[in-house]
């Protein structure tokens, strides 16, 4: 099985005007072209066989929670294409704690390395610390979340608010179509990340004015299936919807939901990217219904595209976006080939 990959999407960037202002409104692509890996293709080397401005760079990087699949992804893209551009690159889990990210990012900058990527657990909490890294004129780019800072060359991720939207939208076509506008919503956030908070955000905005629509449970999952499971078993009303901030807590509903032999419940995740969930939707799976497709390996193409650019004396947009959509079964054969 072999992932797709989305041409054209390597930097999506829009300049802000003001600086150090991350919560714009950056331009979008329109919907990429997707390609299907060809058989035999040779795939791209995994040291580095043509010159790079990074060439003998020593990278600093910070990830904001290891123990999630998708940043797990993210970390082996950002490694994988280090050693592509000849550069070395350390990735700490920041764990979901904004001080072990501090101290992170401290040790880096007494190891006086030469850029930094910096994924935030808070919007406010590394700003003194990136200052230092500013004053030592060391580079950073931030991805996946962001900072209330303005020192960054550019911020890597995607609009999260508009993955809980889209989710929204798609379950506001359900309830319509398939429950004739009523519906019960169960909801699993993770209270530490404010950018899952977004994604909530999004969610219920979606479903605003729709009467016979009730949220009876928001509740913290933890970004942890087994919590997410948990949270799942002690509800006792009856479910239509579950909206899960990524996919942990979407698959952890799913395992209590499937443990109850629950029926006519659907879920949805507002982040998420492989073979798992691109396999149920293909395989039309009784509760997963829908994700919105976040690809962990354009992010980690567009950090280093930013840092090749900057290093190059180019201009770099104050945020990148990456393309959103949202993955049923109708459309996820443009996403992974399926044998």
């Amino acid at each position: 099985m072999k992932k797709k990959m989305l041409a054209g999407l390597a930097l999506v960037a829009s300049v802000i005007l003001a600086a150090g202002c991350t919560k714009g409104e950056p331009e979008k692509k329109e919907e990429p072209v997707q390609n299907v890996e060809k058989e035999g293709q040779e795939e791209a080397p995994a040291e580095s066989e043509v010159s790079s401005p990074m060439e003998g760079m020593k990278i600093g990087a910070t990830i904001v929670y290891k123990g999630d699949e998708w940043c797990y992804n993210l970390d082996q893209d950002l490694n994988e294409l280090a050693k592509q551009n000849g550069a070395t690159i350390n990735v700490q889990d920041g764990n979901l704690d904004p001080e072990a990210q501090m101290k992170q990012i401290e040790n880096f900058i007494a190891e006086g390395v030469d850029f930094l990527f910096v994924d935030p657990v808070s919007q406010d909490s590394l700003i003194p610390v990136l200052d230092k890294a500013k004053e030592q004129g060391i580079p950073v780019v931030l991805y996946d979340g962001f900072a209330n800072w303005g020192g960054e060359i550019t911020t890597v991720s995607w609009d999260n608010k508009e993955t809980g939207t889209l989710c929204g939208e798609y379950c506001r076509d359900y309830i319509t179509e398939k429950l004739d506008g009523k519906a019960n919503i169960v909801i699993i956030t993770m209270a530490a990340s404010e950018r899952h908070q977004d994604r909530v955000d999004g969610f219920t905005e979606a479903l605003e004015g729709m009467e016979g629509v009730n949220i009876i449970s928001v509740q913290d999952g933890e970004g942890n299936r087994e919590r997410s499971a948990n949270v799942m078993t002690n509800i006792k009303e009856k479910v239509d919807i579950v909206f899960g901030v990524d996919d942990n807590s979407a698959w952890g509903a799913i395992t209590a939901l499937e443990a109850m032999n629950a029926k006519d419940t659907i879920v949805v995740s507002a982040g998420g990217y492989g073979a798992e969930s691109f396999e149920a939707l293909h395989e039309d799976h009784p509760y997963y219904k829908a994700l919105v497709a976040v690809d962990p390996r354009l992010i980690a193409e567009s950090v280093y595209e930013a840092a090749i650019a900057y290093l190059n004396g180019e201009d770099v947009g104050t945020e990148t976006n990456i393309f959103l959509e949202a993955v049923t079964t109708d459309n996820v054969e443009n996403y992974w080939t399926f044998d």
